[in-house]
């Protein structure tokens, strides 16, 4: 293997140099696809959420004052609060 000469040393850093700005690039483009994503998943969901949510007196109504009607409301508190979890981390992204 042979040794670098003290003149090859400025152009394998440029060249590490430009490969990292590359990766930094590449990586800086995958996050904002990944954010796009992300975005749009929860947007195709928002209007199945909301009518769930604007539904949910009705559909615990119709239950009565039944197990069935407090299980419901149990896992509808949680979906919404699961999904205000979501949008609040999304937006931090």
């Amino acid at each position: 293997m042979a040794l670098l000469g003290l003149e090859d040393i400025p152009g394998k850093c440029r060249l590490q140099e430009t490969m990292m700005i590359g990766l930094n690039f590449s990586l800086r483009e995958l996050l904002t696809k990944f954010e796009k994503d992300i975005q749009a998943e929860i947007d195709a969901h928002n209007d199945i959420f909301k009518s769930i949510d604007g539904n949910r007196q009705k559909m615990v109504k119709a239950l009565g004052n039944s197990e069935e009607a407090a299980l419901l409301q149990h896992r509808l508190d949680d979906m919404n609060q699961r999904w205000n979890d979501l949008k609040a981390k999304s937006a931090n992204i």
